[in-house]
């Protein structure tokens, strides 16, 4: 388990089966939630 955030945003809880798995996941969200705020709305 792995908990992930951003500066003023709530932590979001990813659930992996090891460390490496949770990392992948945890950059991953990251780059998403980049993404997401970087799309002109």
């Amino acid at each position: 388990m792995a908990f992930v955030t951003q500066p003023k945003q709530r932590p979001t809880l990813i659930m992996v089966p090891d460390r490496e798995a949770a990392l992948i996941e945890a950059y991953e969200w990251n780059k998403a939630l980049l993404a997401s705020a970087e799309d002109p709305a």
